[in-house]
């Protein structure tokens, strides 16, 4: 794929506002991972949370659900930046 870095490491280790595009998998429950790593977020950015069931009108502190998606056995939720 054109214009992508792939960066495979501790959220940690990143400045705020970093990516357009951050995908959380196997991390910790969603909206402990949206907090983990929204301050990554450019300001249009938006988080794929992968989760095993789907998350019904979750709440993200400064973050909103913009899509989902069945995804295998479980469910993707597209969280952008409010």
């Amino acid at each position: 794929l054109a214009n992508i870095d792939v960066a495979a490491s501790d959220a940690r280790d990143y400045a705020p506002a970093s990516f357009d595009t951050v995908t959380v998998r196997a991390v910790a429950p969603p909206l402990q991972a949206w907090r983990l790593i929204r301050h990554l977020l450019a300001p249009a950015g938006k988080a794929l949370l992968q989760s095993h069931e789907r998350l019904c009108s979750p709440s993200f502190p400064g973050g909103g659900v913009v899509g989902e998606t069945a995804a295998g056995r479980g469910w993707v939720t597209v969280v952008g930046l409010v």
